[in-house]
């Protein structure tokens, strides 16, 4: 829901729409996209593993997994939005629309029940898209 209303006030104000990337150009772009915020996540989930530790808080109990998703979710949404931003080829944007709503579900899904998410990997369905599309960087 958040990610909805920041991507209609991103998109507020100019029609234009950016001239479609080639498939070649936008798989280049979303691998160093997803590289980037994997790795921030990959560091943000570990402090917050170090933190749980530290205050000895079970990572899969709900605490534990509300501040594991509260540690994963700006690197998330940051991914989303970007991936959101580029311009798809014409002839592959329903499978990248379909991409970022799956990220998108993953950054909900964080956002409502974190035990859940972080358990079941909310963002799996989006990797596998991402990983048929060409995207191996975004594989979660």
């Amino acid at each position: 829901m958040i990610l909805a209303a920041l991507t209609l006030v991103s998109c507020g104000g100019s029609e234009e729409a950016a001239t479609p990337l080639t498939k070649a150009q936008f798989i280049k772009q979303g691998n160093a996209i997803c590289r980037k915020n994997l790795k921030e996540n990959e560091k943000a989930l570990g402090a917050a593993v170090e933190q749980l530790a530290a205050k000895k808080i079970d990572p899969s109990s709900q605490k534990g997994a509300e501040e594991l998703a509260a540690a994963a979710i700006p690197p998330m949404s940051d991914l989303t939005q970007r991936m959101a931003d580029l311009s798809p080829p014409s002839k592959d944007e329903a499978v990248v629309n379909q991409m970022v709503e799956q990220f998108e579900s993953g950054v909900e899904e964080m956002e409502e029940d974190p035990r859940a998410a972080i358990k079941s990997n909310s963002f799996q369905g989006a990797g596998e898209t991402a990983r048929e599309f060409g995207l191996t960087a975004c594989t979660i």
